[in-house]
C-alpha cells in the first residue's frame, strides 16, 4: 500500500489508505472510541479509532491505515 499525504485524501474517498505522521491530538471518549488528529507535511487529518484503547501519546509518530470517508 502506498503512503498518502493528508492533502491527497480528497482523491481517495472510499479507498483504504496508509498514512504516517505525528499524533497531533487525541480525544478518548471511552476505552473503545477515540478521535485522533494526525499531522503530516500535507496538513492535519482526523481519524476515528474504534475497538480498543489507543496506545500512543501526543507527539508520537504513528502509522494509520483506514478507509477514507467524506
Amino acid at each position: 500500500m502506498e503512503r498518502i499525504l493528508s492533502n491527497e485524501l480528497k482523491n481517495h474517498i472510499g479507498e483504504k489508505v496508509e498514512m504516517y505522521g505525528r499524533l497531533y491530538s487525541l480525544r478518548e471518549l471511552s476505552s473503545e472510541l477515540a478521535f485522533l488528529n494526525l499531522q503530516d507535511r500535507g496538513g492535519i487529518v482526523q481519524f476515528v479509532f474504534e475497538g480498543k484503547k489507543v496506545d500512543a501519546k501526543v507527539g508520537s509518530i504513528i502509522k494509520a491505515i483506514g478507509a477514507v470517508k467524506k
